[in-house]
């Protein structure tokens, strides 16, 4: 059986089958269901928007009543909504180094370029990031500073309130991407909280509920109400979520049913981040507490374009960092991205690990 640990897909939370029936009859018993469809907004009812603040607090308590949330079908719709408000046709945005797969082709789709801002350890470099704000002159700032995608850093608080007076200080709009922000509750507060009258800030519900619950919440600049910010773009569509999906999360997160799936995830990641630290304990490793993937730094005698082939022939598939690089000239860090999550079972995340310490003690011996 091939082990997959390429997508970053939560682990099925064991209440989920039992919660997802529970809140579809919750759905269906509600009179005027055909309502609901014709009903739906561009920024959701307001049960809806009650519903995200109470989702969002743990990770952004101070939203007030304000008219700053909007409901978008997921985190690529509400970034290339982002992009089109506040990044015209030809300009640069700036993205960590290494950074979300598919931020290229986003980019590519928006008419704009991506360049690259230097990160170690601890994420970006906010001296980096001002450099290239003087040299690039961007639009905006793409980050994904809570458990980076996808060497899993988190940018320390310090850093975070230097990039966004940085950011205020150069007119850079940031969009803030926090998809595992809720399942690490001693995660430091967003960028977005910091910045709030430049700041978009994103959570996607995919990592906390399920992969195919597309939506994600989105908290837009203070001092600026939504159909303000959106203006024409709000008669567009292609960024609306499903009103059923909304209707689904709405109810999951009522009920705290949401809350229950939310705390079996992180109860599964951090099994199999333990596991992972265990079987990979002679390599060199990034892997939180918790952690729903981790980045491995290959040995020198190992490299991603030699290692994954061979692992896939091996039923093992991984991603190596040059997927994650935003600029073709960025050749990587000679590193892979091991999704710990999506196998079906613990044993399954064992047999891959197991596969791939076995092949790189392989590339260690004399041929």
């Amino acid at each position: 059986m091939t082990v997959d640990m390429t997508r970053s897909l939560p682990p099925i939370a064991p209440s989920f089958d039992s919660a997802l029936g529970v809140s579809l009859r919750g759905i269906g018993s509600k009179p005027d269901l055909a309502g609901l469809l014709r009903a739906a907004t561009p920024i959701g009812s307001s049960r809806d928007i009650a519903a995200a603040r109470k989702w969002l607090a743990p990770r952004y308590p101070a939203l007030g009543n304000g008219g700053r949330i909007i409901l978008t079908n997921g985190t690529q719709s509400a970034l290339l909504l982002f992009l089109r408000l506040h990044a015209p046709i030809g300009s640069v945005i700036l993205a960590e180094q290494l950074s979300y797969g598919v931020l290229p082709n986003l980019a590519r789709a928006a008419g704009i370029k991506v360049c690259g801002v230097p990160i170690d350890d601890d994420g970006i470099i906010p001296d980096e990031f001002d450099r290239l704000c003087r040299e690039a002159g961007p639009a905006a700032l793409y980050c994904n500073p809570t458990f980076h995608n996808p060497t899993t850093s988190t940018l320390p608080v310090e850093r975070r309130m230097a990039i966004a007076a940085i950011a205020r200080r150069h007119g850079v709009k940031i969009f803030e991407d926090d998809p595992l922000g809720l399942l690490h509750a001693d995660a430091p507060p967003p960028i977005a909280s910091l910045a709030p009258e430049v700041s978009w800030y994103t959570m996607g519900m995919t990592k906390c509920l399920a992969q195919g619950i597309r939506a994600a919440f989105c908290v837009i600049p203070k001092g600026i109400d939504a159909p303000a910010e959106l203006g024409e773009v709000s008669r567009l569509s292609h960024w609306l979520p499903s009103p059923l999906s909304v209707a689904l999360i709405t109810e999951m997160i009522e009920s705290g049913m949401a809350d229950t799936i939310l705390a079996e995830i992180r109860h599964e990641c951090r099994r199999r981040q333990e596991l992972a630290c265990d079987v990979l304990d002679d390599f060199q490793i990034s892997c939180p507490p918790g952690s729903m993937h981790l980045w491995l730094r290959l040995p020198a005698s190992a490299s991603e374009e030699q290692i994954i082939p061979h692992l896939a022939s091996e039923g093992v598939l991984v991603r190596g960092s040059a997927q994650f690089a935003v600029e073709e000239r960025f050749a990587g860090a000679n590193a892979l991205r091991l999704s710990l999550s999506s196998p079906g079972s613990l044993d399954l995340v064992y047999k891959g690990l197991n596969l791939i310490v076995s092949t790189l003690n392989s590339s260690k011996r004399p041929r």
